[in-house]
């Protein structure tokens, strides 16, 4: 950014101060920062001031070191800015120094499963080495645990050198309906045993919305093709989805559902329980027969 376009941006004149400076992007960054502006530029607004607000510190840092001295502080002169140091919640905090920078950073990023299924970016703000704001991008199909690569990691409102060693990794949260094992994704569906012996229509959840499913009697797991897990970076190719009948039973019965079942267990014509009587009836008859011998 020119010069002159720099001190426009801010509101000043070339004949400004670093106090002003500094006051002028202090006020202007608790308008058009993006955690507390609504409007939709302020991402690109607040950019364009972070550019503005560096090159003006380290043009007036530069005019007030003495010449000698000048060739030596140009290396640094954005890290003299103290752009870095902004936080729109607690203003300029204290300087960081070279040793913080030598401090690696471990963070995870919490995301949500739909995040890591389709992918999102995502914002960490870090504490070490002064205030900084990362935008770290999700590639679709995530999993938890996965280290985020640094190509994927970027610094969107801070110029100050960032930590040396950064490593994100990505934790998948919980969510209600779904289980994410590895890359297996699956849903349990409750019902009552007798849905589950009749089989019949249910509504199965999806990362794309519901879908109708028809469950055989007494249905296993069944597998909804494409509607898994997406391949990492390819959220186009999926995995299929596993659909687990979860067969639910009670022991708090009405008078009226007992007499339906006692009368439903009397007109079933099991082969298997009707050869147990069967057997069971020999059994008796022949022990009597034993015992009246004896």
């Amino acid at each position: 950014m020119e010069l002159h376009h720099a001190f426009a941006e801010l509101g000043l004149s070339r004949q400004a101060t670093k106090l002003q400076a500094k006051a002028a992007y202090r006020a202007l960054a608790m308008r058009w920062h993006p955690d507390v502006s609504t409007n939709p530029d302020a991402e690109a607004r607040m950019k364009t001031l972070n550019v503005a607000y560096a090159a003006v510190s380290a043009h007036l840092e530069l005019s007030a070191t003495p010449p000698p001295a000048r060739a030596a502080a140009r290396p640094n002169a954005s890290a003299a800015s103290g752009f870095s140091e902004f936080d729109w919640k607690t203003g300029f905090g204290a300087r960081s120094t070279a040793t913080s920078r030598e401090t690696g950073v471990q963070r995870t990023v919490q995301v949500s499963l739909l995040e890591a299924a389709f992918g999102c970016v995502k914002r960490v703000r870090g504490s070490v080495s002064g205030t900084w704001l990362l935008e770290v991008r999700i590639h679709p199909g995530c999993l938890d645990g996965m280290d985020i690569a640094p190509e994927d990691i970027s610094a969107c409102s801070s110029l100050h050198p960032l930590p040396r060693a950064i490593k994100l990794t990505v934790q998948v949260e919980k969510h209600p309906l779904f289980t994410l094992d590895k890359d297996r994704l699956s849903v349990k569906v409750p019902m009552s045993l007798w849905r589950w012996v009749l089989g019949g229509e249910c509504s199965v959840p999806t990362l794309d919305g519901s879908v109708p499913l028809s469950l055989a009697p007494r249905s296993g797991v069944v597998l909804l093709r494409d509607q898994g897990w997406p391949q990492f970076k390819q959220p186009q190719r999926r995995g299929p989805l596993f659909v687990i009948p979860q067969r639910l039973a009670t022991d708090q019965l009405s008078e009226q559902d007992q007499r339906l079942l006692r009368a439903l267990d009397a007109a079933l014509h099991l082969p298997e329980v009707t050869g147990w009587n069967h057997r069971v009836q020999a059994w008796m008859q022949a022990t009597a027969r034993g015992k009246a011998a004896a």
